[in-house]
């Protein structure tokens, strides 16, 4: 609608009136919200989708028994595209099957961290694994 209610339909004035502020970028002056914070909405939404995601994917790899394949997988691919080092992954002490998958990617666990996460509202210990590239030549890629 324009500033006097009436509903444009020509498409040459719409382009008219487009242009007219597009140097202002996509947030003009009579933006009612601050930007910064529709910014950090925006990334905290699209980062928690993400995690919803790969949360379900997760538990759609576990069911049907191939999370070990799944995080070697990954681990190969973060190595190679990153030319990491070491790939590290904590699970909860009391979650012997996360424990078993990274055992049969190739993880090694390095040790307990104590009273370390909150878990229902309970301090709980958790146990760190680390896959460690054999040599630093990640030409060949070093994983799992």
């Amino acid at each position: 609608m324009s500033a006097t209610g009436e509903f444009v339909s020509d498409i040459k004035e719409i382009r008219r009136r487009a242009r007219q502020h597009l140097s202002e970028g996509a947030v003009t002056q009579n933006y009612g919200c601050n930007a910064e914070d529709a910014v950090a909405m925006l990334n905290h939404a699209v980062a928690t989708e993400i995690v919803c995601i790969l949360r379900y994917k997760f538990h759609a790899v576990c069911a049907t028994g191939i999370a070990s394949e799944a995080v070697k997988a990954l681990t190969a691919y973060a190595i190679r595209q990153f030319r990491l080092s070491r790939v590290f992954a904590i699970t909860f002490e009391w979650n012997p099957a996360s424990a078993r998958v990274l055992e049969k990617a190739g993880f090694t666990l390095e040790g307990r961290l104590r009273r370390s996460a909150i878990k229902d509202g309970q301090v709980v210990d958790q146990r760190q694994y680390a896959y460690i590239v054999p040599d630093r030549d990640t030409a060949q890629g070093g994983a799992p």
